[in-house]
């Protein structure tokens, strides 16, 4: 860099070059400054596809929690730290979220739209148990209830 500003140029006009599968490997690599080197070579502002890195070089894993904001991905920090099981994720309690289900049939209070029965149970989830099941998860397991108890936006319960 320093050769560069010595000779008045920015490292934007060097010409792309594309970079030999021979330089590869993990050591000298630097993921956050999207450089690499090794003993004789240095690349820089290195541009490649998500998709092929994580093929080539996977890494350590951990399960993370991402919630939507608007159209950004946010890290939901509790689980930044959560340690890391080596059995995957504990199954849900489920059979205490299809009680409150019933629970909630025979108080005639299962919301008529499905979304906002996957809203009320994931608060649910999150107030009495602590947890908070994907909006995927808790829809799947909805389903049933949907088709069996609730046509054209009312509640069968008899």
């Amino acid at each position: 860099m320093k050769a560069l500003e010595t000779e008045g140029r920015y490292v934007g006009d060097l010409p792309l070059k594309e970079i030999p599968s021979s330089f590869w490997s993990l050591k000298g690599i630097h993921f956050e400054s999207s450089a690499a080197e090794n003993d004789t070579e240095h690349y820089c502002h290195i541009v490649l596809r998500t998709a092929d890195v994580l093929a080539l070089f996977p890494g350590e894993r951990q399960e993370v929690i991402v919630e939507r904001v608007g159209d950004l991905l946010v890290l939901n920090e509790q689980t930044k730290n959560r340690p890391r099981s080596l059995r995957g994720r504990p199954p849900y309690p489920w059979d205490s979220f299809h009680l409150e289900i019933a629970a909630a049939i025979q108080r005639d209070e299962l919301p008529a739209k499905k979304e906002a029965a996957i809203q009320h149970f994931q608060s649910w989830f999150e107030r009495e148990l602590g947890l908070r099941p994907s909006r995927a998860a808790v829809g799947e397991k909805l389903t049933p209830y949907y088709e069996k108890f609730v046509r054209r936006g009312r509640q069968k319960t008899g």
